[in-house]
């Protein structure tokens, strides 16, 4: 039996809700039009039943809870393919800058987070196990998190969805590729520099030995900016009663944050002096794919530049040991802020600009 995930863009600004889906009926999420090999995956709806414990029906026993709510989340994750990054990342940030370059010269072109109150792109997502499919609708990237740890980066992400179904695993199902997710094309190549000065000079940072960085939209939960009433309510006749759930209307953007943690094979007095003095730095992460072939020459890229970096905690160096290594571990957080050149930024370096595409 087929086990895959498969995404595409939702037709709908903001994400196709239930209502939407229903009209005229019947409910209908469209076909996949990427797959994305991945390591693990699960989704959740996110069920909430109404408590009925406080009604009584002249018994001592608890009464059965009725459906009420759901708030269907995703979450799965693979390797830093490229062409993953340019989707899910691009996605979870959600706002695409100028390109700037021309070919045949390499062309780049910044992601940064969206404005407060402003949309994020919508995607649907298949995911086939066996003989069962979900299908989900209206997914807004929560959170991503990129992980240098091991022999390739990966890139874990966890989505909201506006609606989600179950249904048996379809006989004819859309025909899976995985054209752009070949085992070289990954940003497999990592190099960490900070930008010191008011020229942005680029100084190596040596001997990291593993990093992870969150960007986190923390989309809105509060079930009066999110659900509507009366609006989105699937009502189906189970063992002859009527039951309804609701599901959610709208996404709304919460209070993004910037978070990870940095290790390193030795001890680091500089970064434990910067921790006591919360000094900001200016932080590149850089994760290189293959050679683009262009005049001048660049590899595919992914830059993450972090503009207000600062130590916020960690254990630091290893306890004394006389024999083991003594390695150090910090955590660190990023101050979103979307004055010009101080805001975090995804550089995608490429042949052609990138456009948010499924």
């Amino acid at each position: 039996m087929p086990r895959w995930l498969g995404l595409a863009l939702d037709p709908t600004p903001g994400g196709s809700t239930l209502d939407v889906l229903a009209d005229p009926g019947p409910i209908d999420i469209p076909d996949p039009t990427t797959w994305i090999p991945i390591e693990n995956a699960q989704p959740n709806k996110g069920f909430t039943d109404s408590d009925t414990n406080n009604l009584g029906y002249g018994t001592r026993g608890a009464s059965a809870p009725l459906p009420f709510r759901a708030r269907p989340t995703f979450t799965f994750q693979t390797d830093l393919f490229s062409k993953a990054a340019k989707l899910l990342v691009a996605a979870g940030l959600g706002k695409v800058g100028t390109p700037t370059g021309t070919a045949p010269a390499p062309i780049k072109t910044p992601v940064s987070p969206a404005d407060s109150g402003g949309q994020l792109p919508g995607l649907i997502a298949w995911l086939v196990r066996d003989g069962q499919t979900d299908r989900l609708s209206g997914l807004w990237v929560d959170s991503f998190t990129v992980t240098v740890q091991g022999a390739v980066p990966t890139l874990q992400v966890t989505m909201s969805a506006l609606y989600q179904e179950t249904v048996e695993t379809p006989g004819s199902l859309p025909t899976a590729s995985y054209v752009g997710y070949g085992v070289d094309q990954k940003y497999s190549g990592v190099m960490f520099k900070v930008l010191q000065g008011a020229s942005n000079a680029e100084v190596a940072v040596d001997c990291v030995a593993n990093f992870a960085f969150t960007y986190n939209n923390n989309l809105e939960d509060d079930e009066d900016v999110i659900y509507c009433r009366g609006e989105n309510v699937l009502t189906e006749l189970v063992g002859g009663r009527y039951r309804r759930r609701q599901w959610p209307g709208r996404h709304a953007l919460g209070e993004q944050s910037l978070t990870g943690t940095i290790g390193f094979g030795t001890t680091r007095q500089d970064i434990e002096e910067r921790q006591l003095f919360a000094t900001a730095e200016r932080v590149v992460a850089e994760f290189h794919e293959n050679p683009l072939g262009t005049t001048p020459p660049s590899d595919r890229l992914l830059r993450i530049v972090i503009p207000q970096q600062v130590i916020t905690g960690g254990d630091g160096a290893d306890a004394y040991s006389r024999t083991a290594p003594i390695k150090s571990s910090y955590e660190w957080g990023g101050f979103i802020d979307p004055t010009t050149g101080a805001d975090v930024v995804a550089e995608f370096v490429d042949t052609a600009a990138l456009t948010i595409a499924a």
